[in-house]
C-alpha cells in the first residue's frame, strides 16, 4: 500500500519551518486562523533517495552521477499526467522518476523554500 504523508512549509512560524505529518495528524488550530497563502502543503512522493530520505514535492534533487556545476532538480507536480515530475533549468521538457533517474540514484539537497 502507498503511504500518504504530507508536509507543510509555514510562513507564519518565526523562523519558517515544516511541519511534518506526524504533526500535522494532531494539529489542532482551535481559535487560531492560518492565511493559506502562508502555508504551502507539499505531498510525499512515496520514494526515497540513495540515503533513505522521503522525497516530497518541492525538494531539489541532484544525481550521483551530476556534474559539479549542474543546476538541481525540483520535483514538482503534473496536472496534465497526475504524476510527480523532476524539472530541470534547461531541460524542454518535465521528465519523471525512472524516465529521467532512479529515486536511489539521486539525493536530496535542499527545499524551495531553504535554498535560493
Amino acid at each position: 500500500m502507498r503511504e500518504i504523508k504530507f508536509r507543510s512549509w509555514d510562513e507564519t512560524c518565526a523562523p519558517p519551518r515544516y511541519v511534518f505529518w506526524e504533526e500535522l495528524k494532531t494539529f489542532n488550530c482551535g481559535d487560531v486562523f492560518i492565511n493559506a497563502s502562508e502555508v504551502h502543503i507539499e505531498q510525499f512522493t512515496g520514494l526515497k533517495d540513495k540515503n533513505g530520505k522521503d522525497i516530497y514535492e518541492g525538494d531539489l534533487i541532484k544525481f550521483l552521477d551530476d556534474i559539479k556545476d549542474a543546476s538541481p532538480i525540483r520535483v514538482g507536480w503534473c496536472e496534465k499526467f497526475a504524476s510527480f515530475s523532476l524539472i530541470r533549468k534547461g531541460w524542454a521538457f518535465r521528465h519523471f522518476f525512472g524516465e529521467a533517474c532512479n529515486s536511489k540514484d539521486c539525493e536530496v539537497i535542499g527545499n524551495i523554500h531553504e535554498v535560493k
